[in-house]
């Protein structure tokens, strides 16, 4: 289902680079997949069904939905500055003032992307039943 969607999606992009396809491919399947995970709760209340702790299902397509977002994260901090990465969150070396932290609309993009792939690496870094186990249920869930 991924190749698919991804293979779909980068096609259907009209950009030359074929990494940038790919990081678009990769990003829109992982949030695709973080989305479906974050929607079978509220479907089980609809369904009037028991909202289980952790199902397979769940953990496993939002692990794939995290290894995605973390695919698209490295495939997209080589798309635009051609190796020069500091400059996604920095300002150019010829440019910096004060305040060397980009605040314009492609920095606080690439800062609230690291972010959100931090707390993905950590959610999938404690989606196994072994994490589950060690940690009890309460202190798993918060």
């Amino acid at each position: 289902m991924t190749v698919v969607l991804g293979a779909v999606i980068a096609m259907t992009h009209s950009n030359p680079v074929p990494r940038a396809r790919l990081s678009l491919a990769t990003g829109q399947v992982g949030f695709l997949f973080v989305a479906l995970t974050l929607l079978f709760g509220p479907l089980n209340v609809l369904r009037q069904r028991a909202n289980p702790l952790s199902t397979d299902l769940r953990r496993d397509v939002g692990i794939w939905g995290g290894v995605l977002a973390v695919v698209h994260t490295v495939l997209g901090l080589g798309v635009h500055m051609k190796g020069k990465m500091a400059e996604y969150f920095l300002e150019p070396a010829g440019a910096r003032g004060l305040m060397p932290l980009r605040i314009d609309a492609f920095g606080l993009a690439n800062d609230l992307g690291l972010i959100a792939c931090v707390i993905l690496v950590m959610l999938v870094a404690i989606s196994s039943d072994y994490a589950l186990r060690n940690l009890g249920r309460n202190r798993w869930k918060r």
